[in-house]
């Protein structure tokens, strides 16, 4: 099993190439929306390496708290209320556990989920297409699979995670373009790849490795453990400088004869490293390497120096780590199916209430799970019951997939939308949008339907027609109210630093230009408007902006106007991402007859999320769409649900 190490270490530079070369937009993206959440980072084996080097990237550059966790921990790392951006890594997104843990966390439905895998086609491509709110990156590597170590998946994925970091939060990068550069300016002085074997020989000889590090290139200090204990290379104790002075240099004084160290430090720390080890017993050899450089140089190098030290050791013990064999009750245990915890189904009524409540049933009391499930089947109840002859939808995150908000919707979508206008269902789309809106729908509904279809441009402070192509009007300078506010955001240094603002008639977005958390702008907003008690103006929170509204509009608007469109015999059906307050659906998900595709209000009457477990954004409003069929009675030109929860 595996192939030849050297040969993999050969393939690096060839790696590197590629991994510097690749276009990595979407991983940009992806990494944008993680830096607004807490990061759980998943990884086993040499993947752990990777998770714990997303980690290291993630604080660095968005202070934000983050842990990596094997498949197994990930049980409990995950936070009941599910504020998480949580990613996986895989060489080939094949091996049990990890499989097991994505559709686990999929289910559990965190605000974000990732994937990072070394194969195209992977397992895990299967699990997304059920649940298509995850971001799954597949790369075919040049290198091919690994050997029994991770190896190139393990280089080439740092290398994209350090790029992406470095691009989204400067729109540059520190990562040199070329193998040979990164190293001639990380390498310490007279170190090379070529003499790197003879200044680590005499560490190889002893059975115990003291590896000390640098909180930045902690990556490549757990892969060192890694690579050295599943290739059976010798037993290492791994200690950041000063938890070594804590008690962990006892082991030297009692084990000398057997222990050797490696010190990986960066300039922040290589006087602190240099002094440490100047204590320690000289006749225990140790190898300092002090890097010359910081950030993602540094991470991406000594994650080199990890891959080459793993083999220089199998070379002096006479183990190739690329194939050192693997005992046959090693591979029972690897492929294990006994039961771990890992949930693979979630009950539609269970999934249902946590979505409202926050949190798991087995966390509530006897008394408030039967007030919700009572709830739960008084609602599911009433929208079964109910004829629809209006539909009011919003769009980006509920039509439109917020990663792809500048594309039209898709053909499934579409397809759903024209079935039901087909029907004679009066359409409309309560938007924070202008004119991009009804571009994108007249690209893809049949024009004879056009007059069924009605917009509320600017979260309905402007309603027409989908036939009316000179609504919505961009030029009107913002009411006496909105001016008055646009005057005192362009006078906050936080916002005008973080925020670009678009002034409208009716209303203000406020859109991020870097890289911030949900609620900041928002709380920004409100404390610019907190004493400004004669301003009627309402604030509101979507999935990529602030949108400030004149007093009086309102989504619901969108809703009145296809109540008059529609016929008075039937109900209308309002469908959003953002029903809990102070996001942008919570007015039009206060309707009686109202379903979210995410968050929902705590209203035990209204917005509920009946999707199927691990089903969000669009492929959510594509459920609820394609349970909507015409209803028997031919006087009416109405749906209803077939089914909902099931």
């Amino acid at each position: 099993m595996g192939k030849p190490y050297q040969s993999e270490l050969r393939k690096l530079p060839e790696t590197y190439r590629w991994a510097v070369s690749q276009d990595i937009e979407k991983l940009i993206y992806a990494i944008r929306t993680a830096g607004k959440y807490p990061l759980i980072a998943v990884g086993s084996g040499g993947s752990f390496s990777v998770a714990e080097n997303m980690v290291s990237c993630q604080q660095h550059y968005f202070g934000n708290f983050a842990r990596a966790v094997t498949p197994l921990e990930l049980l409990s790392a995950l936070p009941l209320n599910g504020n998480a951006s949580v990613w996986f890594f895989s060489a080939s997104g094949g091996n049990i556990d990890i499989k097991r843990a994505f559709e686990h966390t999929l289910l559990r439905e965190p605000r974000h989920v990732a994937g990072m895998v070394g194969k195209l086609g992977s397992p895990l491509r299967l699990q997304c297409e059920k649940h298509q709110y995850a971001d799954l990156f597949e790369y075919d590597l040049p290198a091919g699979r690994d050997g029994f170590l991770a190896t190139n998946s393990l280089f080439a994925f740092t290398i994209l995670i350090c790029r992406g970091y470095c691009e989204a939060f400067k729109r540059g990068t520190d990562v040199p373009k070329t193998f040979d550069s990164l190293l001639s300016n990380a390498l310490p002085h007279k170190i090379n790849l070529n003499n790197l074997e003879k200044y680590s020989e005499s560490l190889w000889g002893k059975t115990t490795l003291h590896v000390l590090y640098s909180n930045q290139v902690k990556a490549a200090a757990i892969d060192i453990e890694s690579k050295f204990i599943e290739a059976g290379l010798g037993s290492v104790h791994l200690s950041d400088f000063r938890n070594f002075a804590h008690g962990r240099h006892h082991w030297l004084a009692k084990h000398e004869e057997t222990s050797a160290i490696i010190a990986l430090s960066v300039p922040a720390d290589s006087e602190l490293a240099a002094k440490t080890l100047q204590y320690i017993p000289k006749n225990i050899p140790r190898l300092h390497l002090p890097l010359a450089v910081d950030g993602a140089a540094a991470r991406i190098s000594s994650i080199i120096l990890s891959l080459y030290l793993a083999g220089y050791a199998g070379r002096a013990k006479g183990i190739d780590p690329g194939r050192p064999g693997v005992p046959p009750f090693g591979s029972k245990i690897y492929h294990l199916r006994a039961k771990s915890g890992f949930v693979n189904s979630i009950d539609h009524v269970e999934i249902a209430i946590q979505r409202k409540v926050g949190t798991r049933s087995d966390y509530l009391s006897e008394e408030r799970n039967k007030l919700w499930l009572r709830a739960y089947r008084s609602f599911k109840k009433r929208i079964l019951k109910a004829r629809f002859g209006g539909l009011v939808m919003d769009y980006d995150g509920t039509v439109v997939d917020s990663r792809n908000r500048f594309v039209p919707p898709t053909s499934a979508i579409v397809g759903q939308l024209v079935r039901l206008l087909s029907a004679g269902v009066v359409m409309g789309f309560a938007t924070g949008r202008g004119k991009s809106i009804r571009k994108d729908l007249q690209s893809v509904i049949p024009k004879k339907y056009w007059k069924q279809v009605v917009i509320g441009y600017y979260n309905g402070a402007e309603i027409s027609f989908l036939t009316d192509n000179h609504v919505p009007d961009s030029t009107s300078p913002p009411c006496s109210d909105l001016q008055k506010i646009l005057t005192l955001l362009k006078n906050d240094i936080e916002i005008i630093s973080l925020a670009k603002v678009e002034p409208r008639k009716m209303q203000l977005t406020v859109e991020p230009t870097s890289i911030v958390p949900e609620n900041l702008l928002w709380e920004l907003a409100q404390d610019e408007l907190v004493t400004q008690n004669s301003l009627l103006v309402d604030v509101y929170r979507s999935s990529h902006s602030i949108d400030i509204l004149a007093r009086g509009v309102s989504k619901s608007a969108v809703v009145k106007r296809v109540v008059k469109e529609s016929d008075a015999k039937v109900d209308v059906l309002t469908i959003g991402d953002r029903g809990k307050w102070p996001g942008n659906d919570s007015v039009l998900l206060k309707h009686a007859f109202s379903l979210s595709v995410d968050e929902v209000s705590s209203s035990k009457d209204t917005c509920w999320n009946l999707c199927p477990a691990g089903v969000r954004g669009p492929q959510g409003t594509l459920y609820y769409l394609k349970n909507l069929i015409p209803v028997p009675e031919a006087s009416l030109r109405a749906v209803k649900f077939k089914s909902l929860g099931e």
